[in-house]
C-alpha cells in the first residue's frame, strides 16, 4: 500500500491500524507456541519446576516453531509481491527520513570494551550495517548478534564489499561486555543507555510500543542511508512488529540483499561505457586526418 497519496494524519491512523494488527498477530502466535510447546513437554505436573527433560524439550520446541515463523513469514512476503522486487512487508513500510540523507554520526557512545567508539560515516570508506537491538542475553538478540558474526567470516558479499557492522543497544557497557566476550564477538557492540542513537536515527517502537524496536539500517560507502536505486523503493531499514520480536534472521539477509543490489548498480552505472562500440579498422582509414591535405582541383 502506497501511503504517499494520504495527508500526516492518515498516515498516522494508517500506521495504527497496521501495528495493531501486527499486535494481534504476535499474540496469537505467542499463545500457539505456548499451547504448542506446554502441551508437548510437561507433562509431570508433581513438582512446581521443570524437569531438565523438560526444559530442554521447551528450548528445543520453541526454536523449531521460530523457525517455522519465520521461513513462513518470508515465504508469505514473497508470495504476496505486488510489483518488481516489491513486498507486501515493504508495502506497509513508510518511507524512513533518513533515506538518501547523511547517516549521524556516533561519537560519544561505549563500545563493549569501554572504549569510546567514533562512527563518522562518510570517513568508514566502506558500506555500514548497522543495528540496533533490544536487549542483550535475549534469545532473538543472541541469534542475531553471532549471525553478522558469522556473516563476516562465512559471506562472501560482506567480505568482498569490507562490510562495517555496528550494533547498538541500551544495555550498559559491563552487560554488553560479558555478552560479546561470551558469543566472541568480532564487531563493535554500542552501549546507547542515554538514548542519543536512538534519537539521531529514530528506530522507534516494536510490539505495540512495548519494547525497543529490532532495526537494521544500510549505509552507504558516501555516508548515506541507502535509497535502492534499482527498484525506486525508499526502504533503509527491515523491521516491523514480527520481526522485532521474532524474525531475527531476517536482518542479516536484508543487509546480504543490499550489497547484491549495490553490486548490481555497480554492474548497471559500468555497462554504458563497456557497451560503446569500438571504432572499426574502415571508419579508421577513412576518416580524415590533420596530416592530410585535401586534393588540388585542375581546371582545363
Amino acid at each position: 500500500m502506497d501511503f504517499s497519496q494520504f495527508n500526516a494524519a492518515e498516515q498516522a491512523h494508517m500506521s495504527r491500524v497496521i501495528e495493531k494488527k501486527q499486535m494481534q498477530d504476535f499474540l496469537r502466535m505467542y499463545s500457539n507456541l505456548v499451547e504448542r510447546c506446554f502441551t508437548s513437554c510437561c507433562n509431570d505436573f508433581t513438582s512446581k519446576a521443570l524437569s531438565s527433560k523438560e526444559e530442554q524439550c521447551m528450548l528445543n520446541c520453541a526454536d523449531k516453531f521460530l523457525k517455522h515463523s519465520e521461513r513462513v513469514g518470508a515465504r508469505f512476503a514473497e508470495q504476496n509481491a505486488v510489483g518488481p522486487g516489491l513486498s507486501s512487508l515493504q508495502t506497509i513500510t513508510m518511507p524512513h527520513p533518513l533515506v538518501g540523507k547523511p547517516a549521524p554520526p556516533l561519537t560519544t557512545l561505549l563500545n563493549y570494551d569501554g572504549e569510546v567508539y567514533e562512527f563518522i560515516p562518510e570517513k568508514v570508506n566502506a558500506p555500514t550495517a548497522l543495528f540496533f537491538f533490544p536487549k542483550a542475553g535475549t534469545y532473538g538478540c543472541t541469534r542475531e548478534v553471532c549471525q553478522f558474526r558469522d556473516a563476516l567470516v562465512d559471506e562472501s558479499a560482506f567480505k568482498d564489499s569490507k562490510l562495517n557492522v555496528i550494533g547498538v543497544s541500551p544495555d550498559p557497557v559491563d552487560k554488553l561486555k560479558a555478552f560479546a566476550e561470551k558469543h566472541k564477538v568480532t564487531y563493535p557492540i554500542l552501549s546507547d543507555e542515554k538514548g542519543d542513537a536512538r534519537k539521531a536515527y529514530c528506530p522507534g517502537k516494536g510490539l505495540f510500543g512495548l519494547t525497543e524496536a529490532r532495526v537494521t539500517y544500510f549505509i552507504n560507502q558516501d555516508g548515506t542511508v541507502r535509497h535502492n536505486r534499482l527498484t525506486g523503493i525508499n526502504i533503509p531499514t527491515h523491521r516491523d512488529a514480527l520481526d522485532a520480536t521474532v524474525n531475527y534472521g531476517a536482518h542479516v539477509k536484508f543487509v546480504s540483499k543490499n550489497l547484491a543490489e549495490l553490486e548490481a548498480e555497480k554492474k548497471k552505472d559500468a555497462e554504458p561505457a563497456a557497451s560503446e562500440p569500438a571504432p572499426t579498422a574502415a571508419a579508421a582509414t577513412d576518416a580524415p586526418t590533420a596530416d592530410a591535405a585535401p586534393a588540388a582541383e585542375t581546371t582545363a
